[in-house]
């Protein structure tokens, strides 16, 4: 794998004040992105498509989860299918729960036709940890329509932006050019997680 393909940040994870960015991998790790929504899923009713496996974060790749919180495993899953999906749900190591989801019913060519049931599976690795203010955070990923707020939303945010190097789309050729990403506001205790799209 070249260097160009390796340096490629897929999530952007920010907690207690620093961003941490996570890389492909070559070798298996905890985290991950795309691949099967393994979880079994409960909750509100919504369909036919089923919820994409954004990624998988560990905490064993996010230094700040110190202690307990070390063992963390997070589930981002997301409604790539339902146009302007939001999305919040509970989960825990046996399942993931919807609570609510909007829309709820998915569209046949959203982004576009014959969108893949998973994205394309990637370990994921720390390539660095820098220390940032929220509002620098929230600037950098297009956070906020009428500017970051002072703090964040939630104890952990992630955000994932298109993918450039794993051979797929997020959202079509505009879409990806837009740079539209997906963000996640996590509260760890218990696991419960909102999502929703911007654009930057």
């Amino acid at each position: 794998m070249n260097d160009s393909v390796a340096a490629e940040t897929l999530v952007h994870v920010f907690h207690a004040g620093v961003e941490h960015e996570l890389v492909r991998a070559t070798t298996a790790t905890l985290s991950r992105f795309g691949g099967p929504l393994e979880l079994p899923v409960t909750g509100a009713t919504f369909g036919p498509r089923r919820l994409h496996a954004i990624a998988h974060v560990s905490g064993a790749q996010v230094p700040t989860l110190l202690g307990a919180r070390a063992s963390l495993e997070l589930d981002l899953a997301f409604g790539l299918c339902f146009d302007d999906c939001r999305l919040e749900y509970e989960h825990d190591a046996d399942r993931l729960r919807v609570l609510s989801i909007t829309p709820p019913t998915s569209s046949d060519d959203w982004p576009y036709a014959d969108y893949p049931a998973l994205l394309p599976f990637a370990p994921l690795e720390l390539a660095s940890s820098s220390r940032r203010e929220w509002r620098e955070f929230a600037t950098r990923h297009g956070l906020g329509p009428d500017g970051p707020a002072l703090e964040p939303p939630a104890e952990l945010v992630v955000v994932v932006p298109p993918p450039m190097t794993l051979g797929v789309s997020l959202w079509g050729r505009m879409g990806d050019l837009e740079g539209v990403r997906v963000v996640f506001e996590c509260a760890l205790e218990p696991r419960r997680v909102r999502a929703y799209t911007v654009a930057t």
